[in-house]
């Protein structure tokens, strides 16, 4: 579950900038 979290916090940016 960690790892999910961890995922969400690196691509959540990356989906602002787009």
């Amino acid at each position: 579950m960690y790892s999910l979290t961890c995922c969400i916090y690196v691509i959540a940016p990356y989906f602002i900038a787009n």
